[in-house]
C-alpha cells in the first residue's frame, strides 16, 4: 500500500478498503456485516424459512421489527402480518 489515495474519491477509499480487508484476512467480519447490516430479507410468504427456528422479521400489521420462532409450518405468533424475515447470525 505504498499508493497515495485520495479520500474524497470514491473509487480510492473502495480499493484501500478492499486492500486493507485482505491484508487483515477480514472476511468473516465483512460477510457476517453484508448479512446482518445490509440486510438479506426473504419475502414472507413468498420464501419460507428452511428449518426451526428463531428469525428476525418484519410485522406490516404494527410495524414492528422483532424475533419470533419458525416452527416448521408457521410463525409462533400472527404470521398474517409478517412480510419478511431473515435468519440471526451470530457475531464472528
Amino acid at each position: 500500500m505504498n499508493k497515495e489515495y485520495n479520500l474524497r474519491d470514491r473509487a480510492d477509499i473502495v480499493v484501500l478498503a478492499q486492500q486493507c480487508a485482505e491484508e487483515l484476512k477480514a472476511q468473516p467480519l465483512i460477510d457476517y456485516f453484508e448479512n446482518n447490516i445490509n440486510g438479506k430479507w426473504n419475502s414472507y410468504p413468498e420464501v419460507r424459512p428452511e428449518e426451526y427456528g428463531k428469525y428476525e422479521v418484519y410485522r406490516a400489521g404494527c410495524d414492528k421489527q422483532h424475533y419470533l420462532t419458525w416452527n416448521g409450518t408457521g410463525w409462533s405468533s400472527d404470521e398474517n402480518t409478517v412480510t419478511h424475515f431473515r435468519k440471526i447470525i451470530k457475531p464472528v
